[in-house]
């Protein structure tokens, strides 16, 4: 049996595993074969991001084969995969888990992240339409919605930045950016309380009102101001954990 909680506090929804229907040997790796590997690394990705796979959570290849219906086979492929991606660390004898992002890796994804995305948005501002305005007022929307609209609060923020950057057409630039906020998605669906969330809709809104305006500088400055305020609540929430990791 499947079913959902929901998180309000940090706007995401918690998928939990409460009994797992029996199935025989011939029935799981039938399911093994219907789902590519591609799908279970997206599934794997998608629940560190969502902070369901919460920072430091160890992950154990049978514990997940159960909760994703598929053999340990797809699971060890998966888990390679995310790591080269640097959302889990191999500890070689003591076990695999979500990494734990120290506020000195926090502070180099930001140094790199504001000086990237404010040149992203210049480019991107002059070009941009009405769908890319409806894109990031839809993004803003989910934050007032209950829950979240069942999204993480990674996923919005992707989905805002997306929408902000779609005119400049730099898709290399876009790749690091989404890298990056890939990194943090975790760590940032775990840290944010009401208050804090409530902010984050008070800063796209004042972005995306300013990007309409046209003004470039200043919407490269609250862009600037949005990036350093979520830095600051990263780092708040992952010091507590700097000092023991995968506990």
């Amino acid at each position: 049996m499947l079913y959902f909680e929901i998180n309000r506090s940090a706007c995401m929804i918690r998928k939990v595993v409460d009994r797992l229907p029996e199935m025989d040997t011939e029935a799981k790796f039938m399911d093994a074969r219907k789902l590519k590997p591609a799908d279970i690394v997206e599934a794997v990705r998608s629940d560190i991001m969502a902070g369901i796979l919460k920072p430091g959570a160890a992950l154990i290849q049978d514990t997940l084969a159960r909760r994703y219906g598929v053999s340990r086979i797809p699971i060890r492929e998966a888990l390679r995969r995310v790591e080269a991606e640097g959302l889990i660390d191999v500890v070689y004898g003591g076990g695999t888990f979500v990494h734990v992002p120290d506020t000195s890796e926090i502070a180099e994804v930001f140094e790199i992240r504001l000086q990237l995305e404010p040149h992203v948005l210049r480019l991107s501002m002059p070009r941009l339409g009405p769908r890319d305005f409806e894109a990031a007022e839809a993004a803003i929307g989910l934050l007032r919605e209950e829950g979240c609209g069942g999204l993480s609060i990674g996923e919005i923020d992707r989905r805002f930045h997306d929408a902000i950057y779609a005119g400049a057409d730099r898709p290399l630039h876009m790749e690091t950016i989404r890298t990056l906020q890939a990194r943090l998605a975790g760590l940032l669906a775990t840290a944010m309380t009401p208050a804090s969330v409530a902010v984050l809709e008070e800063d796209m809104k004042a972005i995306l009102d300013v990007i309409r305006k046209g003004d470039e500088k200043e919407a490269s400055g609250r862009l600037v101001r949005q990036l350093i305020r979520t830095r600051e609540n990263l780092i708040s929430a992952s010091e507590p954990v700097d000092e023991v990791r995968y506990a």
